[in-house]
């Protein structure tokens, strides 16, 4: 019987028994370890070496299965501290980066407000409620018949710097209150006709049996929307025609002449109910080209320019406007009116 060279071999190496083979030649099995004392098995790794002159091959079915091309096993048993993929601190970075967002918007936000608020001046809009019982029947006569008036507007002081005295003063805090010019914009009789307005275009859909609860909301709606879509065509037709900021009237001011309208389409709303279509016709186209010369006379200051080509842009601009009046009466009126008067 042979041997190995190298004297004796234990009969349990590493744990496990010696096998004898058909020839009687003893090969011993075991199971090498790597230096960190861990198992070959665990390593998932081929392995081949010599141990004594003993020559061995340990060889798993798991690591035949190629790795992902791209990617590497980890030696040794041991995970990495970082592998494809990983986000590391993802999750507080972006935790943090929110708050961080949300504190500079609401405080971005509480500064604009508080701006907006700066800006806003109640306190202004006092001015155009400061009427009484005469200026209020004096303005209603010059709204619905703007013949044989003056027309400029009374002021504290003389004119702004370079005016030599003549003409609107540059700040428009001294022109006089509505209650001591009749000239002056003011938003009471605009206010009262308006709400005046839609109560008789309900009661108009009423008596056609055609008012529902949402009538309101929507007639207010719509109106509104055409009366700001023409107050900012006067403003954008004043900048684009580089109207002098001493002649160009506020935005409230624009605001007030425009919804005078109201008191001409509630007088034709009135007498189409009354005495039919045609009368509702001639009163309401009647009172819109009054309402346009009105806004004409009111606001002929701002062609007072030394170009004689610039003021005569400026008056076909509001010559333009002034007709524009016939159209808006007639469009915020017309549905109002029961079908039977509309036929007749």
């Amino acid at each position: 019987m042979a041997h190995y060279p190298g004297a004796s071999m234990p009969n349990n190496f590493r744990g496990e028994t010696p096998e004898q083979t058909s020839s009687h030649t003893f090969v011993p099995r075991y199971t090498p370890q790597t230096s960190h004392g861990q198992d070959l098995k665990t390593t998932g790794l081929n392995q081949q070496g010599s141990y004594g002159g003993l020559e061995y091959s340990s060889q798993q079915p798991q690591a035949r299965q190629q790795a992902p091309q791209g990617q590497q096993q980890p030696q040794g048993g041991y995970m990495t501290g970082w592998q494809p993929g990983m986000n590391i601190g993802g999750d507080a970075l972006g935790g943090m980066m929110g708050r961080v967002l949300r504190e500079e918007g609401e405080k971005t936000l509480k500064q604009g407000a508080t701006r907006l608020l700066a800006c806003i001046d109640i306190s202004s809009l006092k001015v155009y409620f400061a009427v009484d019982n005469y200026y209020v029947l004096k303005k209603l006569r010059v709204i619905l018949f703007p013949f044989r008036h003056e027309w400029s507007r009374r002021y504290d002081a003389p004119g702004g710097i370079g005016s030599g005295g003549m003409g609107p003063p540059s700040d428009h805090a001294l022109f006089k209150p509505p209650r001591e010019d009749v000239n002056a914009p003011d938003l009471y009789i605009p206010t009262m006709a308006f709400i005046t307005y839609i109560i008789l275009f309900a009661y108009a859909l009423g008596v056609d049996n055609r008012f529902t609860p949402e009538v309101v909301s929507l007639t207010a709606s719509w109106t509104l929307i055409a009366l700001f879509t023409e107050v900012g065509l006067f403003w954008a037709g004043f900048w684009f025609l580089n109207v002098e900021a001493n002649r160009r009237p506020y935005l409230l001011d624009i605001l007030a002449y425009t919804s005078y309208k109201f008191v001409g389409i509630i007088v034709g709303m009135l007498f189409g109910l009354t005495m039919g279509s045609t009368a509702y016709y001639v009163v309401t186209c009647t009172f819109g080209l009054t309402m346009g010369i009105f806004l004409m006379k009111t606001l002929s200051s701002v062609t007072n320019t030394p170009n004689s080509s610039s003021a005569n842009h400026r008056r076909y601009f509001l010559a333009i406007m002034g007709l524009l009046q016939v159209l808006l009466a007639l469009f915020m009126s017309r549905s109002a009116l029961p079908a039977a008067v509309t036929t007749t």
